[in-house]
């Protein structure tokens, strides 16, 4: 029989000079701490109070900080030590598994990635309702100033927005040709 979780702990990693000042929040029934064991890492500890939880995918909590690089950046976050008790267990069952962050500071960033059909997005990571220019060249060595103009997009509230990439050296080939052939994107505020 399941039960709902009623204690949580993990550890989390940033690369030096990205974060500062966490700050937990929960949610609902629960309660919890975040304590710092270096510039680099802080241990997060969550209770549930709740008798009668629901289960499945829940969020019980966010952690908040300041961004302290001048620079954009993705900043790979680490969380280890995962220790899940459930109410009607007495052994913890523990994972690992790492995510990211985005840090939004004075320039945007670009990701390419493929969807699950295979096409080739783009996101823009930059400020909330600011609109950003967009240039592509195939051959880094040109000039930025000299790159063509691709597109013109505003990011949302959100601070980011995924969009298909569509390019002139695209065919019908499956894959297409463009795949293997290089494309480099700049992103300006407007």
């Amino acid at each position: 029989m399941r039960s709902p979780a009623s204690n949580v702990s993990f550890s989390l990693q940033a690369p030096a000079g990205h974060l500062s000042n966490l700050i937990l929040n929960t949610e609902a029934c629960w309660i919890g701490t975040i304590t710092q064991q270096s510039n680099t890492e802080w241990v997060v500890n969550l209770q549930n109070s709740c008798i009668d939880t629901p289960m499945g995918v829940q969020t019980i909590g966010s952690i908040c900080y300041t961004a302290i690089s001048p620079q954009s950046a993705v900043v790979p976050l680490a969380v280890n030590n995962l220790s899940v008790t459930n109410q009607n267990a007495s052994v913890p069952t523990s994972h690992a598994f790492g995510s990211r962050t985005v840090n939004i500071a004075n320039e945007p960033l670009l990701e390419l990635w493929f969807d699950d059909s295979g096409e080739k997005m783009v996101t823009l990571f930059g400020k909330g309702n600011t609109g950003y220019h967009i240039n592509e060249s195939p051959d880094i060595t040109v000039p930025v100033s000299s790159w063509a103009p691709a597109w013109t997009n505003t990011v949302p509230t959100n601070l980011f927005t995924s969009i298909p990439l569509q390019d002139v050296l695209s065919t019908n080939t499956v894959p297409p040709v463009s795949w293997f052939q290089p494309l480099f994107l700049n992103a300006k505020e407007q």
